[in-house]
């Protein structure tokens, strides 16, 4: 297993654990505030400004997740985009589908990619997942 593909079973474990604790966290305050409200005989200035708090932890949880999980697939996005959008012809590239190749082509939507000798084959520049050396079929 490669180094990157260790990392996002990582990060996705890690988001999924993440998610389920932060879940938790919020179905405990939203059900901890009404039963400490009937504690105090249903005043609420004796619990202690529950009602407000757990609003704010629930504020809290919303901004980790902003910050934990959706900031950085928009960050992850942003370069796949970029890294899209500067491919030259010769760069070394992998499709989504695995294909390997050189580029030979590029236009606004597609990019021509030479697989082997006479072999080439057009596909969408949303379908390239990695360059993997840029410029290097250009000195072949």
């Amino acid at each position: 297993m490669s180094k990157s593909a260790l990392l996002r079973t990582v990060q996705r474990f890690t988001t999924k654990v993440l998610f389920r604790v932060l879940m938790t966290l919020s179905l405990l305050v939203l059900i901890d505030s009404p039963a400490a409200a009937m504690a105090t005989g249903g005043k609420g200035e004796d619990a202690g400004g529950g009602g407000m708090s757990g609003l704010l932890l629930i504020f809290a949880i919303f901004g980790i997740m902003y910050f934990l999980l959706i900031r950085p697939q928009q960050k992850r996005q942003k370069d796949v985009k970029q890294m899209q959008s500067s491919l030259r012809v010769g760069d070394r590239v992998t499709t989504s589908g695995g294909i390997h190749g050189t580029i030979a082509a590029v236009s606004d939507n597609t990019v021509s990619i030479k697989v082997a000798e006479k072999v080439k084959i057009e596909v969408d520049r949303s379908a390239i997942a990695g360059i993997i050396s840029p410029g290097a079929g250009a000195s072949k």
